[in-house]
């Protein structure tokens, strides 16, 4: 008993050091700040914060400013020392990025690059680390791809540019070639429309966060097709009475950060809690003080915050996440393979390797032209009035008039499918063709869709039961096109109901799609090798734009590239960019016709 109370009593001291070390270790840890204060950077009197429009903060700590008058891009390093910051003119002369100055916001895109806007000429630019522009697209407007004083930018993991477009009070998406995606918060419904928006943020689930400047400042979240799921105002948030949000960024794990230029802090957001989560800063001029937050950004855990009114930009580094960055999906997008200008009243693309069929109906002719647009033959067989095509590995044929005629490759008459009427085998007002394990006619004045074998010998026909009355929906009202799948199935793109109607390879009505997509005319239809369905399309806010399907699923959407001396119509096709033998394209060419008197112009358009 004794030498067991003897070793308790040398235990006992032992004990108590541990435990008091492990509570001196638990209070150090305890007092070290939430909030690491990392660095300043500060401003000369005549310099980057004259004219601010926003900031992009790279993963090594470098910064890049846009300067609005000055039409310049101010470039930070991350350790500057006595070293001046570089400037870089984009904006002012015809020879530089913009011609027009005024410079909006700026979204770090990597390796140097950055996408920047023009609030004047409503243009968005990817500009090189030596200040050239790659590429310069969008323009004036409220059309699909058309902006109205854009403000800011985001870039998300997945590539995509998102624009607050404040003018038409909603965000533009864009692929990161410039090929306009879709938009979000466009309405009429006050509950879920965006209104003033001027910046954005995504992200690692490409959930997208926007800024609208109304009242105190307002944050709508919206998934990544632009399903509205929350709003927050400083009144509706738990602890953020009597703020105004006027700055905002999102990082990788949706932790949304605002500054709340009312009581010179930057908060920490639970959008999901609808609370705030932290707060740091206060006002003044010194470390960690605020005067006038114009902008924030966020790279991993290290946010830079740029305070216009002490001319200086403070970086912080955060704590960790409580959850981590969820992984993102990957998104498809779509990417500007390439443009041509011709001479053409319809285009269709060939090959992959850019060759393109004219129908030249002011010169009665069939062409092929190369990737440029330049004539390299013409189709022997003098037309009647060329107006649409399908393309196959095997044969072109081509709707001329009131028949159809089958071409060899090289451009040589087989023979003639058809003549104008109303009996089988005849068509009136061919509305497209399409070539697979038959030969398909959309026979639009026939109201039907006809099929032949491809030595040109009819077999079958789909169309609505004459005695359908008006109890059964007409499906085949006015057949404009037709494609079908590996299964076989047909798709039509009917004319009356401005849906497309899909059937079985028996012909019996499967479903529709484009309920609710407001079509107003369909222009063509395209199947790619991995079954996806491209309907090309008008609506009232779109000349032109492509649904892509996988099944009944609308995977995602684009428009027309808009540009500069590049504007879509309501006349196009859309056709399947294939190589002779090849299983498999993720290629699209778009063809459109600017007007009756100018040229056509075709853009490939490849899936990511």
């Amino acid at each position: 008993m004794v030498a067991g109370y003897s070793r308790l009593r040398f235990l006992g001291p032992l004990f108590c050091a541990l435990l008091f070390w492990a509570l001196l270790c638990a209070q150090a840890l305890a007092q070290q700040p939430e909030v690491q204060f990392l660095r300043t950077w500060q401003a000369e009197e005549r310099g980057a914060f004259d004219e601010f429009s926003g900031f992009a903060l790279a993963p090594d700590g470098s910064v890049v400013i846009a300067d609005r008058e000055r039409g310049a891009l101010w470039r930070i390093p991350a350790n500057p020392g006595n070293e001046k910051p570089a400037v870089v003119p984009v904006a002012g002369t015809k020879e530089l990025v913009f011609e027009a100055k005024k410079l909006g916001g700026i979204a770090w895109l990597g390796a140097g690059r950055v996408a920047v806007a023009n609030t004047r000429s409503d243009l968005l630019a990817v500009i090189d680390s030596q200040g050239k522009a790659e590429r310069v697209f969008a323009a004036s407007g409220s059309g699909a791809g058309e902006l109205d004083d854009p403000q800011g930018l985001a870039f998300s993991v997945n590539r995509r540019l998102y624009v607050a477009d404040q003018g038409n009070n909603r965000v533009g998406v864009y692929s990161e070639s410039g090929v306009f995606l879709h938009s979000i918060g466009a309405g009429k419904d006050e509950k879920t429309a965006l209104a003033k928006p001027v910046q954005v943020a995504v992200d690692g689930a490409e959930r997208v966060y926007v800024l609208e400047l109304t009242g105190a400042g307002r944050v709508s979240i919206y998934d990544r097709m632009g399903g509205f799921l929350k709003r927050l105002t400083p009144e509706s948030v738990s602890g953020a009475k009597n703020s105004r949000w006027r700055a905002l960024t999102v990082d990788l794990a949706g932790r949304v950060f605002v500054a709340d230029n009312e009581n010179g802090n930057i908060a920490e957001l639970d959008w999901e809690a609808g609370q705030v989560k932290r707060r740091f800063g206060s006002p003044g001029k010194g470390r960690g003080q605020f005067a006038e937050v114009a902008a924030l950004a966020i790279s991993g855990r290290d946010l830079a915050v740029a305070d216009v009114g002490n001319r200086k930009i403070e970086f912080f580094r955060m704590p960790p996440p409580a959850t981590a960055a969820v992984e993102p999906d990957r998104l498809p997008s779509v990417r500007r393979a390439s443009a041509a200008g011709v001479e053409c009243e319809r285009v269709y693309a060939l090959a992959d390797g850019g060759e393109l069929l004219c129908l030249d109906a002011r010169n009665r002719r069939v062409a092929r032209l190369d990737a440029a647009g330049k004539l390299k033959s013409a189709f022997a067989e003098k037309m009647e009035r060329p107006q649409h095509a399908a393309i196959d590995a095997r044969e072109i044929a081509v709707a001329d008039g009131g028949s159809v005629k089958i071409f060899s490759l090289e451009g040589a008459l087989r023979f003639t499918v058809g003549r104008s009427g109303s009996r089988d085998g005849e068509f009136s007002d061919i509305g497209g063709l399409h070539l697979a394990d038959y030969l398909y006619v959309a026979d639009s004045g026939n109201r039907r869709v006809q099929m032949f074998t491809r030595d040109g010998i009819l077999v079958a026909k789909l169309a609505d039961p004459e005695s359908s009355g008006d109890k059964v929906p007409r499906r085949v009202g006015r057949p404009l096109a037709v494609v079908t799948d590996a299964a076989r199935n047909i798709y039509v793109a009917d004319g009356e109901s401005k849906l497309v109607q899909v059937f079985s390879a028996a012909r019996e009505w499967r479903h529709a799609l484009g309920a609710g997509r407001g079509y107003e005319t369909i222009h063509g239809l395209s199947m790619d090798g991995d079954g996806r369905l491209y309907v090309l399309a008008s609506t009232e806010r779109a000349k032109q734009f492509v649904d892509v399907y996988q099944g009944t699923e609308l995977e995602f959407s684009f428009a027309a590239y808009r540009a500069p001396q590049i504007e879509a119509t309501s006349r196009a096709t859309t056709s399947p960019c294939t190589t002779p033998g090849a299983r498999t394209s993720r290629s699209t060419s778009i063809c459109n016709r600017r007007s009756a008197s100018a040229a056509s112009r075709c853009s490939a358009i490849r899936r990511r």
